[in-house]
């Protein structure tokens, strides 16, 4: 696992040009060792900074905080405390960059496919990038949050605390897709804009809804009926996720 931290020259991501002209940059701006010190907790868990990751079940774990629980509009599920918190369920101290790597030790590829293609200005265009197969299957996961109310614990996959007001329609139930975000002029997109799991498609997020509605900014606000007091303790865990075929081949197994 340890030998992992050999690929952190292209764990940041890729600039944002097309897929086939890109190629991996590592980020110019001083790092410091200390914040990619990888400790081994136990046999299969381990933590950098504040995200905990197991390399047997692939999950990655981060701490948060419950934040918008009103009406207002939501394009995010997870930003750092620094980031864009108005727009967004929960946020976290944890560093977008920790989470990413964490990705990437695990074993997740990156997708740009949700991203439409960008010109040299970097305005969006009608074409979408394209990512193959493979990097589709391995970018998916599965997002839950977790809190304990007066000793009893409540856990919701986070399509089920958002909800559109007009129908009462939740966010549609499938895998998110982690894209890696981007350095641009030797910066970490993600750490610059402190942007971990969009809803509303963001290129620079570290990953994103890949669902129905994802490119509409108004149309997803708090289901309030479910998520807990601002300021609540919340464990966002990040799954990985396994398609009908390879569900059944680990149940055969046993």
């Amino acid at each position: 696992m340890l030998a992992g931290l050999a690929m952190l020259n292209t764990a940041y991501g890729q600039s944002p040009e097309s897929d086939k002209e890109a190629k991996p940059e590592a980020p110019k701006e001083e790092v410091n060792k200390n914040e990619l010190k990888v400790i081994k907790l136990s046999e299969h868990v381990y933590q950098l900074g504040k995200v905990t990751f197991n390399k047997q079940t692939r999950e990655i774990m981060i701490p948060a905080t419950a934040e918008i629980v009103g009406a207002e509009v939501v394009e995010y599920a997870l930003v750092t405390s620094q980031g864009k918190i108005h727009e967004s369920l929960f946020i976290t101290d944890a560093k977008p960059s920790h989470v990413n790597i964490a990705f990437k030790l695990l074993g997740y590829k990156e997708a740009k496919y949700l991203f439409r293609k960008v010109n040299k200005n970097f305005q969006p265009q009608e074409d979408y990038e394209t990512s193959t197969d493979e990097e589709k299957k391995k970018s998916k996961f599965h997002v839950n949050a977790s809190w304990t109310v007066k000793g009893e614990k409540k856990s919701y996959p986070i399509e089920e605390l958002v909800s559109n007001p007009r129908n009462d329609q939740k966010l549609e139930s499938t895998p998110w897709v982690y894209g890696g975000s981007f350095v641009y002029k030797g910066s970490y997109v993600a750490d610059k804009n402190n942007d971990i799991l969009a809803i509303f498609t963001d290129r620079a997020a570290v990953a994103n809804y890949a669902g129905e509605g994802r490119e509409d900014d108004t149309l997803w606000s708090p289901n309030s009926k479910v998520l807990p007091r601002h300021g609540t303790a919340v464990t966002i865990t990040l799954s990985p996720h396994k398609d009908k075929v390879e569900a059944a081949e680990k149940i055969n197994a046993k």
